[in-house]
């Protein structure tokens, strides 16, 4: 009898631990599992790495009593991008970015394409005109009324968006762009709105860190500043 009870004695206390260490077991299989899992996702992902690219954009000005919808009924016409000498090797790329952004934000709204603006103002013969524009244009110093006002009329739109590719450069292992948009009314010579569209980005997961590229920091600098516009 005492022989019969040390044996359901022993039995019991080791029958659950062979079950808790077989559970046990089972969960350090799955966890392992899961540790191999991410960390081969982490190495596969370690040759190309992943862009972060910060949205630094902002509304700087808006005319008091701007409505919210302001062209609905006549429509926005957008000037190509232009900037100083050094960065105009840049321009038709971050053109194109900034065009298909528009695309993409904007579809239901009425505006002129940037290059159907400019072939309007070569057709009325004022190109020359234009180009001085943009060369003499700066944050300081808006245009006159006089020249804003023809190519206006050329393009067919009272309000222009004058957009400059102000910065791109490299600092602290990050790229940096920049723009700077201003919505003119060239009847009466008016800023109305004025914004700023900055990206500033590097590639991780890649050590040292190295900038991202010029085309996705154009394209976050870009829906930047497209997003902002009234």
């Amino acid at each position: 009898m005492n022989s019969l009870r040390k044996k359901r004695i022993f039995q019991y206390p080791v029958s659950r631990f062979l079950k808790k260490s077989i559970f046990v077991g089972e969960e350090m299989k799955r966890v392992a599992l899961a540790s191999g899992i991410l960390c081969c996702l982490v190495i596969g992902a370690l040759p190309m790495g992943c862009a972060t690219i910060d949205d630094l954009s902002t509304e700087s000005y808006r005319k008091f009593g701007f409505p919210s919808e302001p062209f609905e009924g006549e429509g926005l016409g957008l000037l190509p991008l232009f900037s100083r000498s050094s960065l105009r090797d840049y321009l038709p790329r971050a053109d194109a970015i900034f065009v298909e952004a528009l695309r993409q934000q904007r579809s239901g709204r009425v505006w002129i394409d940037p290059q159907e603006s400019l072939s309007r103002i070569r057709q009325s013969g004022l190109e020359s005109l234009y180009q001085d524009l943009t060369r003499e244009y700066s944050v300081d110093r808006p245009p006159r009324q006089e020249p804003l006002e023809r190519i206006g009329k050329a393009v067919g739109a009272r309000y222009l968006l004058l957009t400059e590719l102000q910065r791109i450069e490299m600092t602290e292992g990050a790229t940096q762009v920049r723009l700077a948009g201003r919505i003119f009314d060239t009847e009466q010579g008016e800023i109305l709105w004025e914004g700023i569209g900055e990206g500033r980005g590097y590639v991780v997961l890649i050590f040292p860190w190295i900038p991202s590229s010029f085309e996705k920091t154009m394209a976050i600098a870009s829906n930047g500043l497209i997003h902002r516009l009234p």
